[in-house]
């Protein structure tokens, strides 16, 4: 399996990266689109290959370019700002031989300033015979020949992005950059859901919810194939993002697709939706959902199981609310409602 990297001025983060996947792959690719910094210098201590790309404001050319350089088949694309923390070697390849024809999903943890961690899951782990990049930004993997499909599997891999911290990504312009192509895709392309939904994610990033929510709402308009891999990740933005906003009616729209995404990411997403309305039974159906041990798309099985807690809690079961604040560890909104329970 080749690792597979485009960078552009990451001498910051380079060699984090590079380092921390070295030990599983094959080989490491990188391809430099421009850098002024010491980004092909770093790149020289650790990557097999190094190739340069003259940047055409398209992340898919950049990746496919990256990966028509490398020697193995099996691609595990990365970026120059991630980090590989958790990487299950044995189960990992048992994985590619089980889905030759599919795309692998691993974990990423979108780390801020405050070190919080957003995770989100990423399709990244490919076969270059089967798939190539299309997209120019936000790239999605597309099947060569449409007989292939696009089936996915987890990758016992988890990744730390620290290029998203909030100096980092001022310093970069990311999200004025990105959402500028998407106008461009859109402009060529109005009525493309997916990127409608890129759009979302840009606003819904940069703190501008009310726009965040008109674009979701767009893209779903545009499809609402539940099958798709997006359109999970985009109603658990769009329920996030209304809830943020305190909009309960419009996020209980959402519940429609309750029964077709089963994801613990989404079944949180549908947990916290039905608690803000008042759905007691349901929102604790949801989070008994999420805590499903070896998934692809984990969530912490602290947040549901606190706020099944508060639930209890709101509804009188005392003793099943301090049983599962107690499962919390060391969380520390559970731990204060256990010291608010024992006044």
């Amino acid at each position: 399996m080749s690792a597979c990297f485009i960078v552009k001025d990451e001498e910051r983060f380079l060699e984090r990266a590079l380092k921390s996947i070295r030990p599983y792959a094959a080989e490491i690719v990188v391809l430099d689109t421009g850098s002024s910094d010491a980004s092909v210098e770093i790149a020289g201590r650790y990557a097999d290959i190094i190739g340069h790309f003259k940047w055409i404001g398209d992340f898919s050319a950049a990746r496919n370019a990256c990966a028509k350089l490398a020697s193995h088949d099996w691609i595990f694309a990365m970026d120059g700002d991630e980090e590989a923390i958790l990487f299950d070697e044995e189960s990992v390849w048992q994985a590619l031989l089980d889905n030759p024809r599919s795309i692998g999903r691993y974990s990423v943890r979108n780390l801020t300033e405050s070190e919080d961690a957003a995770v989100v899951t990423v399709s990244r782990v490919y076969n270059r015979r089967f798939f190539r990049y299309e997209g120019a930004i936000h790239e999605m993997l597309t099947p060569i020949d449409e007989s292939t499909g696009r089936a996915l599997f987890g990758v016992p891999v988890v990744l730390a992005h620290h290029g998203y911290s909030i100096e980092v990504a001022k310093s970069k312009n990311k999200t004025v950059r990105n959402r500028e192509l998407l106008f461009q895709e859109l402009e060529r392309n109005p009525a493309d859901a997916y990127y409608r939904y890129q759009l979302g994610k840009n606003y819904n990033y940069a703190g501008e919810k009310e726009a965040a929510c008109e674009a979701f709402a767009m893209a779903l308009s545009l499809d609402s194939d539940a099958q798709k891999e997006y359109i999970a990740d985009l109603i658990e933005s769009y329920g996030n993002a209304l809830l943020d906003l305190k909009r309960y009616g419009e996020a209980a729209k959402l519940l429609r697709f309750e029964g077709e995404l089963l994801s613990p990411r989404n079944q949180f997403s549908f947990g916290m939706i039905n608690m803000n309305a008042g759905r007691f039974d349901e929102a604790v159906a949801c989070f008994k959902r999420c805590i499903v041990e070896g998934s692809a798309e984990p969530i912490e099985s602290s947040m549901p199981r606190y706020n099944m807690g508060v639930i209890y809690e709101c509804t009188g079961k005392m003793s099943e609310a301090r049983e599962l604040y107690l499962a919390c560890g060391n969380f520390l909104p559970a731990r204060s409602r256990l010291k608010a329970l024992r006044r």
